[in-house]
């Protein structure tokens, strides 16, 4: 037989598990935007093209030498490995959802797009499943120029 309070504290143990989830998606969540935000910063015209890659390269990312980073690209995310001398054009947008590999003496031109993620779209319903996200990592080989 099941008594009222054990179902009482049941269903109280079950609300903390779900508020301890929400809370470390909220604090996950939170810590991203401010990856985001010192991502951006880095990238912007206020810190010297010299000095984007090294920094990058302290926030977890790889940079194998000097590259020329535009002011005003956006990445998401540190799973990025760059080669040497490659240029990453002005409105880049990098989704390092999974791993972007870039080879060496790589160019992208303006406002080129690499994603990481897609997602199915199920049949007759014109949205995607949340719960489909795939991540497939991204590999760009030497010397190639996407424009």
């Amino acid at each position: 037989m099941v008594r009222a309070r054990d179902l009482y504290r049941c269903t109280m143990s079950e609300t903390k598990k779900t508020e301890r989830r929400l809370s470390s998606r909220i604090l996950f969540s939170i810590r991203r935007y401010l990856f985001d935000l010192v991502v951006s910063f880095v990238c912007s015209a206020l810190v010297p093209i010299p000095f984007r890659w090294r920094l990058l390269n302290l926030l977890g990312m790889h940079f194998d030498g000097r590259s020329f980073i535009n002011p005003g690209i956006t990445i998401h995310g540190n799973n990025l490995t760059v080669g040497k001398s490659c240029v990453l054009g002005r409105g880049a947008l990098l989704d390092c959802s999974a791993h972007i590999t870039i080879g060496d003496r790589v160019h992208f031109g303006p406002n080129v797009t690499i994603l990481s993620v897609h997602h199915t779209i199920q049949p007759g319903v014109f949205r995607r499943d949340p719960n489909e996200l795939r991540l497939s990592p991204v590999n760009i080989g030497r010397g190639s120029w996407i424009g």
